[in-house]
């Protein structure tokens, strides 16, 4: 309430602050260059997505599936997504969080029409919401909505369904103990780095994930196209040493894209934290001094079939539709497309990016992972 509070009033001073930025641009730009920028960055400030829209939302969503006891411990980490057509990924993405020990997952659907709702019904662990407003307009309004309405204190992974947690030493030690390293450390914000895996084949003539584990299909990765840079902490406590700004990737090398790779979707849901700050950063938080892996598995036999659709639609709002269009002008021409290069190799866990500089760890770090830094 506080937070929704706070950017409401916020709001008047905020808009004045960006109608004298947005003059200015059309003075320099024209009109037809600054109006959908200007949209784009309007959509995104906190006083709209949470002042605004936080005060509709609750009306918007229906709860499908609550599950009753056992509730989750004060000390387990609650897993939280906002999916749309995520069949293909749904058995991979539970079974991989069950693995890591979690209990409870909490899911809103926004739409889908490919069996996801009948699968999701039938997990016993998953609490499923429905909502039918526009993810372009109400991305990070579903992501608070979620985090306040069912993990208020407590440890929450905010995952695509897409997006697999991984880190050193966790064939030995579960999630909880991670958010328990972290928060006996006095820290209460993970940095997370994610990590496109790919197929050695053809996206086209990959398997379906809901037939087998996309962990099994999906086995490569790169890293020499992934460009580092300072972690800036919006406004948040410094960012410790050996953290950093990650970007591109084998997207780059194949589509010529920029996208980031680093957020930070583990964290304490309190104690003045803000989750979905500057979009997938918190404010107020007080970061660890390690980095764990978001093992990201987008390119499977239907990625085509969404690329084309969100360029079309523009579900994911105006700058995310400029990349997917970016990816939709490649991917017409190549319906055979693998992402396999001479620097691709096989994934063998999260030590492994420690060693390559990709992961950041702290020496206690190492010492709670039972491995050598």
């Amino acid at each position: 309430m506080v937070r929704h509070l706070r950017a409401v009033l916020d709001g008047p001073k905020v808009l004045r602050r960006k109608l004298r930025t947005f003059m200015n641009q059309v003075r320099g730009d024209g009109v037809a260059e600054t109006l959908p920028r200007a949209w784009a960055r309007l959509n995104k400030l906190e006083f709209v997505q949470i002042g605004v829209r936080g005060k509709i939302l609750p009306w918007r969503v229906r709860t499908l599936k609550q599950p009753g006891e056992p509730s989750p411990g004060p000390d387990e980490v609650i897993v939280l997504s906002v999916v749309r057509n995520g069949l293909p990924w749904l058995h991979t993405f539970l079974t991989h969080h069950r693995e890591l020990g979690v209990r409870r997952f909490v899911i809103l659907d926004n739409g889908s029409t490919d069996g996801t709702l009948e699968h999701l019904m039938a997990q016993d662990d998953v609490v499923l919401l429905a909502s039918g407003a526009p993810y372009r307009h109400y991305e990070n309004t579903f992501k608070r909505y979620l985090c306040d309405r069912f993990a208020n204190d407590r440890w929450c992974l905010f995952v695509d369904v897409d997006e697999l947690l991984a880190y050193p030493g966790m064939g030995h030690r579960s999630l909880a103990d991670l958010a328990r390293f972290a928060q006996e450390r006095g820290f209460n914000g993970v940095v997370t780095q994610m990590l496109d895996l790919f197929a050695d084949a053809p996206m086209s003539e990959m398997p379906d994930g809901t037939e087998r584990d996309l962990r099994d299909i999906c086995r490569f990765y790169e890293t020499q196209d992934i460009a580092r840079g300072i972690y800036l902490p919006h406004q948040s406590t410094a960012v410790p040493d050996g953290i950093q700004r990650h970007s591109g990737g084998v997207r780059r090398r194949v589509f010529g894209s920029d996208n980031n790779l680093t957020k930070v979707s583990l964290f304490f849901n309190g104690g003045g934290l803000v989750p979905f700050y500057a979009w997938h950063h918190t404010r107020n938080a007080r970061l660890a001094d390690f980095s764990v892996a978001l093992l990201h598995y987008p390119f499977n036999r239907q990625y085509r079939e969404k690329v084309l659709e969100a360029a079309a639609t523009g579900r994911y709002g105006w700058v995310t539709t400029d990349e997917y269009r970016g990816y939709a002008a490649i991917m017409r021409d190549n319906p055979g497309l693998s992402l396999m290069s001479p620097a691709s190799r096989a994934y063998e866990g999260a030590e492994r990016l420690v060693a390559e500089g990709f992961l950041a760890i702290s020496p206690a770090f190492a010492d709670w992972a039972g491995i050598n830094p």
